[in-house]
């Protein structure tokens, strides 16, 4: 029975790890931001709406904060594991 727990949580943890990775990876460059805003739709969007350097700008200060929240995402996801295996598995077996 743990098995199938132990797989939802690493498919349910798998999401946000790569979205903290994407956003490591994307605030870790300068040029990388820039490439973002001017090469992807979502960027291109940013810049429609706010010109090409409030998009930068909000994008240098939204970044550290969203991986705040997947860093705590992460952290509740493991909260949750423990909780079901000591409590819930511990009862079953």
């Amino acid at each position: 029975m743990k098995l199938p727990i132990t797989i939802f949580f690493i498919l349910f943890l798998s999401f946000p790890v790569f979205l903290l990775l994407k956003s490591i990876w994307l605030l870790s460059s300068k040029e990388r931001q820039e490439r973002f805003l001017r090469e992807t739709k979502k960027g291109k969007n940013w810049v429609e709406l706010y010109g090409y350097e409030k998009a930068l700008r909000q994008m240098r200060i939204t970044l550290p904060i969203g991986i705040i929240f997947i860093i705590f995402f992460i952290g509740a996801g493991i909260a949750m594991y423990n909780f079901v295996s000591i409590n819930i598995l511990s009862k079953l077996a």
